[in-house]
């Protein structure tokens, strides 16, 4: 598991590289929108920008990246609330998850119901 800083004033990038490859992650809070924002550029000429980052699910899921599948954003203070511009970094963060850990915690869930 990665996690990522979750710090967007005015923007925040950095860059990762996940199985070999090397990503750059821009984060920004799109005041019109109200929401936290990010582009994503892949070594492999690939580029997403302005990708809604909601929690509760998979958001970037949709998109063809060659080896990030998995990403997360969570409020680990109360799963239930959504990210906003005032817990940025502080009770929030964006976590990049492998195939096999996302198989590892359905497979808890599963046990679990």
């Amino acid at each position: 598991m990665i996690t990522l800083p979750l710090k967007s004033i005015p923007e925040t990038t950095f860059e990762i590289e996940i199985g070999n490859i090397p990503y750059q992650f821009t984060l920004y809070w799109n005041r019109r929108a109200g929401k936290l924002t990010m582009s994503i550029i892949e070594d492999q000429g690939y580029t997403i920008n302005g990708i809604s980052v909601t929690s509760g699910s998979n958001f970037i899921e949709r998109f063809s990246f060659t080896t990030l599948k998995y990403m997360y954003a969570i409020n680990v203070a109360d799963y239930s609330q959504d990210l906003d511009f005032y817990n940025l970094g502080e009770t929030s963060s964006i976590v990049i998850l492998d195939e096999s850990e996302v198989e590892e915690l359905e497979s808890e869930q599963d046990a679990q119901s």
